[in-house]
Protein backbone atom coordinates (compact mmCIF):
# COMPACT_ATOMS: atom_id res chain seq x y z
CA UNK A 1 0.00 0.00 0.00
CA UNK A 2 1.64 3.27 -1.12
CA UNK A 3 1.31 6.63 0.65
CA UNK A 4 -1.67 7.72 -1.47
CA UNK A 5 -3.56 4.51 -0.73
CA UNK A 6 -2.60 4.80 2.93
CA UNK A 7 -4.13 8.28 3.17
CA UNK A 8 -7.25 7.02 1.44
CA UNK A 9 -7.34 4.02 3.79
CA UNK A 10 -7.24 6.21 6.91
CA UNK A 11 -9.72 8.72 5.47
CA UNK A 12 -12.31 5.99 4.94
CA UNK A 13 -11.76 4.57 8.44
CA UNK A 14 -11.85 8.01 10.07
CA UNK A 15 -15.28 8.73 8.60
CA UNK A 16 -16.64 5.24 9.30
CA UNK A 17 -18.77 4.46 12.37
CA UNK A 18 -16.85 2.92 15.26
CA UNK A 19 -18.84 -0.34 15.02
CA UNK A 20 -17.78 -0.93 11.40
CA UNK A 21 -14.11 -0.29 12.16
CA UNK A 22 -14.31 -2.60 15.20
CA UNK A 23 -15.88 -5.36 13.11
CA UNK A 24 -13.03 -5.23 10.59
CA UNK A 25 -10.42 -5.24 13.35
CA UNK A 26 -11.99 -8.28 15.04
CA UNK A 27 -11.67 -10.20 11.77
CA UNK A 28 -7.94 -9.49 11.74
CA UNK A 29 -7.50 -10.44 15.39
CA UNK A 30 -9.01 -13.86 14.67
CA UNK A 31 -6.03 -14.64 12.41
CA UNK A 32 -3.29 -12.49 13.90
CA UNK A 33 -1.60 -12.07 17.27
CA UNK A 34 -1.86 -8.39 18.18
CA UNK A 35 0.17 -6.66 20.87
CA UNK A 36 -0.34 -3.04 21.91
CA UNK A 37 2.94 -1.12 21.72
CA UNK A 38 1.49 2.29 22.55
CA UNK A 39 -1.79 2.62 24.38
CA UNK A 40 -4.24 5.11 22.89
CA UNK A 41 -3.59 8.61 24.16
CA UNK A 42 -4.57 12.16 23.38
CA UNK A 43 -2.34 14.42 21.33
CA UNK A 44 -2.50 17.67 19.36
CA UNK A 45 -2.13 17.87 15.59
CA UNK A 46 -1.65 20.88 13.35
CA UNK A 47 -4.49 21.52 10.88
CA UNK A 48 -3.13 22.48 7.46
CA UNK A 49 -5.32 24.15 4.84
CA UNK A 50 -4.77 25.49 1.34
CA UNK A 51 -5.20 29.19 0.55
CA UNK A 52 -7.27 29.28 -2.67
CA UNK A 53 -5.91 32.48 -4.24
CA UNK A 54 -2.17 31.80 -4.04
CA UNK A 55 -2.69 28.03 -3.78
CA UNK A 56 -0.35 27.94 -0.80
CA UNK A 57 -0.64 25.94 2.41
CA UNK A 58 -0.71 27.34 5.91
CA UNK A 59 -1.46 26.06 9.41
CA UNK A 60 -4.88 26.99 10.73
CA UNK A 61 -4.24 25.85 14.28
CA UNK A 62 -4.17 22.81 16.55
CA UNK A 63 -6.85 20.15 17.02
CA UNK A 64 -7.36 17.40 19.57
CA UNK A 65 -6.57 13.91 18.27
CA UNK A 66 -5.65 10.48 19.60
CA UNK A 67 -3.02 7.97 18.52
CA UNK A 68 -2.10 4.34 19.08
CA UNK A 69 0.47 1.77 17.92
CA UNK A 70 0.27 -2.03 17.76
CA UNK A 71 2.20 -4.96 16.39
CA UNK A 72 0.56 -7.79 14.48
CA UNK A 73 2.56 -10.86 13.47
CA UNK A 74 5.75 -8.82 13.45
CA UNK A 75 4.37 -5.83 11.53
CA UNK A 76 3.76 -2.51 13.23
CA UNK A 77 0.64 -0.49 12.72
CA UNK A 78 -0.23 2.97 13.94
CA UNK A 79 -3.10 5.38 13.60
CA UNK A 80 -3.96 8.97 14.42
CA UNK A 81 -7.47 10.35 14.18
CA UNK A 82 -9.26 13.50 15.29
CA UNK A 83 -11.24 13.33 18.49
CA UNK A 84 -10.74 11.13 21.53
CA UNK A 85 -12.20 7.76 20.48
CA UNK A 86 -9.53 5.47 21.94
CA UNK A 87 -11.26 2.24 20.90
CA UNK A 88 -11.56 3.33 17.30
CA UNK A 89 -7.97 4.54 16.93
CA UNK A 90 -6.70 1.26 18.39
CA UNK A 91 -8.77 -0.73 15.86
CA UNK A 92 -7.47 1.48 13.06
CA UNK A 93 -3.91 0.68 14.17
CA UNK A 94 -4.75 -3.06 14.07
CA UNK A 95 -5.95 -2.72 10.48
CA UNK A 96 -2.86 -0.73 9.55
CA UNK A 97 -0.65 -3.53 10.92
CA UNK A 98 -2.63 -6.11 8.94
CA UNK A 99 -2.12 -4.24 5.69
CA UNK A 100 1.56 -3.69 6.46
CA UNK A 101 1.88 -7.44 7.10
CA UNK A 102 -0.13 -8.14 3.90
CA UNK A 103 -2.36 -10.68 5.58
CA UNK A 104 -4.63 -12.75 3.26
CA UNK A 105 -7.73 -11.24 4.89
CA UNK A 106 -6.73 -7.78 3.63
CA UNK A 107 -8.12 -8.37 0.12
CA UNK A 108 -11.64 -8.88 1.45
CA UNK A 109 -11.29 -5.95 3.84
CA UNK A 110 -10.03 -3.74 1.00
CA UNK A 111 -13.17 -4.55 -1.01
CA UNK A 112 -15.38 -3.69 1.95
CA UNK A 113 -13.51 -0.44 2.48
CA UNK A 114 -14.14 0.52 -1.15
CA UNK A 115 -17.85 -0.17 -0.66
CA UNK A 116 -17.76 1.93 2.49
CA UNK A 117 -16.03 4.75 0.62
CA UNK A 118 -18.74 4.67 -2.06
CA UNK A 119 -21.45 4.88 0.61
CA UNK A 120 -19.67 7.80 2.29
CA UNK A 121 -19.37 9.71 -0.99
CA UNK A 122 -23.03 9.06 -1.79
CA UNK A 123 -24.09 10.31 1.64
CA UNK A 124 -21.92 13.41 1.28
CA UNK A 125 -23.42 14.11 -2.14
CA UNK A 126 -26.93 13.82 -0.72
CA UNK A 127 -26.07 16.25 2.09
CA UNK A 128 -24.69 18.78 -0.40
CA UNK A 129 -27.78 18.43 -2.59
CA UNK A 130 -30.08 18.91 0.41
CA UNK A 131 -28.19 22.03 1.48
CA UNK A 132 -28.44 23.44 -2.05
CA UNK A 133 -32.15 22.62 -2.15
CA UNK A 134 -32.72 24.59 1.05
CA UNK A 135 -30.70 27.52 -0.29
CA UNK A 136 -32.63 27.45 -3.58
CA UNK A 137 -35.98 27.37 -1.79
CA UNK A 138 -34.94 30.34 0.37
CA UNK A 139 -33.77 32.23 -2.74
CA UNK A 140 -37.12 31.57 -4.42
CA UNK A 141 -38.94 32.94 -1.36
CA UNK A 142 -36.67 36.00 -1.32
CA UNK A 143 -37.26 36.55 -5.03
CA UNK A 144 -41.03 36.23 -4.71
CA UNK A 145 -40.99 38.65 -1.79
CA UNK A 146 -39.04 41.25 -3.75
CA UNK A 147 -41.38 40.86 -6.73
CA UNK A 148 -44.43 41.31 -4.51
CA UNK A 149 -42.87 44.50 -3.17
CA UNK A 150 -41.99 45.74 -6.69
CA UNK A 151 -38.30 45.82 -5.74
CA UNK A 152 -36.71 45.03 -9.11
CA UNK A 153 -33.23 45.90 -7.87
CA UNK A 154 -33.40 43.24 -5.19
CA UNK A 155 -35.22 40.85 -7.52
CA UNK A 156 -32.32 40.89 -9.97
CA UNK A 157 -29.83 40.21 -7.18
CA UNK A 158 -31.88 37.34 -5.85
CA UNK A 159 -32.34 36.07 -9.39
CA UNK A 160 -28.57 35.98 -9.97
CA UNK A 161 -28.07 34.11 -6.70
CA UNK A 162 -30.80 31.66 -7.65
CA UNK A 163 -29.29 30.94 -11.06
CA UNK A 164 -25.89 30.34 -9.47
CA UNK A 165 -27.33 27.88 -6.97
CA UNK A 166 -29.24 25.98 -9.63
CA UNK A 167 -26.11 25.61 -11.73
CA UNK A 168 -24.43 23.96 -8.74
CA UNK A 169 -27.36 21.65 -8.18
CA UNK A 170 -27.13 18.02 -9.17
CA UNK A 171 -29.47 17.71 -12.16
CA UNK A 172 -29.88 13.98 -11.65
CA UNK A 173 -32.38 14.68 -8.88
CA UNK A 174 -36.00 14.80 -9.99
CA UNK A 175 -36.80 17.84 -7.81
CA UNK A 176 -34.72 20.02 -10.14
CA UNK A 177 -37.44 19.97 -12.78
CA UNK A 178 -39.91 21.49 -10.32
CA UNK A 179 -37.38 24.13 -9.29
CA UNK A 180 -36.63 24.98 -12.91
CA UNK A 181 -40.34 25.50 -13.55
CA UNK A 182 -40.61 27.90 -10.62
CA UNK A 183 -37.54 29.80 -11.81
CA UNK A 184 -39.02 30.16 -15.31
CA UNK A 185 -42.22 31.52 -13.78
CA UNK A 186 -40.26 34.02 -11.69
CA UNK A 187 -38.28 35.16 -14.73
CA UNK A 188 -41.56 35.82 -16.49
CA UNK A 189 -42.76 37.91 -13.55
CA UNK A 190 -39.55 39.97 -13.60
CA UNK A 191 -39.93 40.59 -17.33
CA UNK A 192 -43.54 41.67 -16.84
CA UNK A 193 -42.60 44.08 -14.05
CA UNK A 194 -39.83 45.56 -16.18
CA UNK A 195 -42.34 46.20 -18.96
CA UNK A 196 -44.75 47.84 -16.51
CA UNK A 197 -41.96 49.98 -15.06
CA UNK A 198 -40.89 51.12 -18.53
CA UNK A 199 -44.47 52.01 -19.44
CA UNK A 200 -44.87 54.01 -16.22
CA UNK A 201 -41.68 55.94 -16.99
CA UNK A 202 -42.85 56.83 -20.50
CA UNK A 203 -46.21 58.10 -19.13
CA UNK A 204 -44.41 60.33 -16.64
Amino acid sequence: MDNVEKRRFFRILAHAPREQVAGLAREIEEHCQVAVLKEPQKTLVMIQVREPVKNSRFYLGEALACEAMVEGDGAKGMAVTLGDDFDKVLDMAVLDAAFNRKLPQCAAIQARLEQLEFAQEAAEGAEVALKLDNQIIQSILDLRGSLAADRLDKAETYGDTLRSLVLKRDYTYSETEDLSGQITELKSQISSLRTQAAASTRRI
